[in-house]
């Protein structure tokens, strides 16, 4: 058990890093709420009250940028970095000067800066404790107004995540490398990350539910988030009316291609009855830009290891959740950013306004909603305090490093399942299926099960 013990000393780090958390900034214990509409509508434009104003500055931007020596070492490059269009917050200048305000030089995430002790366990209960699934319904999660808990977090080898009777739910789980920070097994956890399109993009032109027209149009949005071309199951282009792959005509595709700007000769659009939903609010195939209703699940795991191998257990420390609510444009982009340019030039002690709350969603500022839950001392998750999710639009919200406020999809590497859990009790079953094939029209086809 020597390998599980080092382990463990992790997974207790992070457990009290996760209960620090759990308690929330300074004293505060229950978030305040505001008048805030559901995830339909949009966020409210009255701010609740906050114990930390700054709150939208998360902990981890006050971390030292020199070692002991006096040596700089440059963390704030993780998120501050030149952007790519439509991202038009170029905050690289953070890595070198510390332009916020005042009032917000001064680190108030007390909790984290006096962590509790590490909890003295033993390995048995250790492995017990994190083995136990804490997300699913009945707990604390099912209560939220914006996320309806219905990720099963149990993907096929396509990364298809399926309910207990094999039933798709409309997420699909990929594989990204985790950004610099927490989400590291060094630092004692793991995530994994899930994205669903609305359902139109997941029915054909007739509105019966297509798991290949899916497939298709989460390439499209790949392609266009990732600016590259993506391989895709060989696909009849004059089934869709669309030419996928660039080359001129309605062929057999085997890939999307990323052409960018679009061109009037080239013209892309999602493939099923989405291609019949309003571009001007639904959006368009562009560089950089989900589809309104796009939504992302990531949880934050505690480490378990079998057979001297370390992975994600099934117990959650944190579930974060963003839908977008609106489309805007690269022009109101552009603008909204040239906005908060001028406002900070003209009063750089001004500080960001929070709208919405922890329990039913805080607006991004850029179109999104986002929401969390938290492991509390009990181990139960429950929603975040309004401070804890504006820590997270710190990072969602406006900085150099994001495409549409996101970070792990455009830093996708393939459509695949994460490593299982080791849940008592969790289905051991494993679905493989064959890809429809749409160069073959006017069939219907057999998902087979093993």
């Amino acid at each position: 058990m020597r390998g599980l013990v080092g382990a463990g000393l992790l997974i207790t780090a992070g457990a009290a890093l996760a209960v620090a958390f759990a308690r929330g900034p300074g004293t505060q214990s229950a978030a305040p709420r505001a008048n805030v509409p559901r995830v339909s509508e949009a966020p409210a434009r009255t701010g609740p009250s906050l114990a930390n104003l700054a709150a939208y500055l998360p902990a981890q931007c006050y971390a030292k940028t020199r070692r002991a020596d006096g040596t700089p070492r440059n963390s704030c490059a993780t998120c501050h970095q030149a952007p790519l269009e439509p991202n038009y917050v170029d905050d690289s200048d953070v890595q070198l000067e510390l332009t916020i305000p005042r009032f917000a030089a001064t680190n108030r995430w007390t909790n984290a800066l006096v962590p509790p002790a590490p909890v003295a366990i033993d390995d048995d209960a250790l492995l017990a404790y994190v083995r136990t699934d804490n997300y699913r319904r009945g707990e604390a999660v099912s209560a939220a107004v914006a996320y309806v808990p219905d990720c099963m977090f149990a993907p096929d080898a396509q990364g298809w995540d399926r309910d207990p009777s094999g039933a798709a739910t409309g997420w699909r789980a990929y594989t990204a490398p985790p950004v610099p920070g927490m989400f590291w097994p060094t630092n004692g956890s793991a995530g994994d990350a899930y994205i669903r399109l609305p359902e139109a993009y997941r029915r054909d032109a007739s509105g019966a539910p297509s798991e290949a027209i899916y497939a298709v149009n989460l390439a499209i949005l790949e392609a266009m988030i990732r600016r590259t071309a993506i391989a895709i199951t060989p696909t009849r282009e004059a089934l869709l009316g669309v030419d996928l792959d660039g080359d001129g005509r309605l062929g057999i595709a085997r890939r999307v291609a990323y052409v960018w700007p679009p061109s009037p000769t080239r013209p892309l659009r999602y493939v099923g009855q989405a291609a019949a939903l309003d571009r001007t609010t639904a959006g368009w195939p562009a560089a950089g830009l989900y589809p309104t209703g796009t939504e992302i699940v990531h949880s934050v795991r505690y480490l378990d290891v079998d057979g001297g191998r370390v992975r994600p257990a099934a117990r959650m420390k944190e579930l974060r959740y963003m839908k977008k609510q609106r489309w805007l444009s690269y022009s109101a982009l552009d603008l909204a950013a040239k906005n908060e340019q001028r406002e900070k030039e003209q009063d750089p002690d001004t500080l960001r306004r929070i709208y919405g709350d922890g329990e039913r969603g805080i607006g991004t500022g850029t179109g999104w909603l986002m929401l969390g839950f938290i492991e509390d001392a009990t181990g139960t998750l429950r929603a975040q305090t309004t401070e804890e999710t504006a820590a997270c639009i710190g990072c969602h919200g406006g900085v150099g490093a994001t495409t549409d406020s996101t970070f792990s999809f455009p830093r996708k590497v393939s459509w695949m399942a994460p490593p299982r859990f080791l849940a008592p009790g969790a289905a051991a079953r494993r679905w493989r299926r064959r890809v429809p094939h749409l160069a073959r029209s006017g069939r219907r086809w057999r998902r087979l099960r093993k």
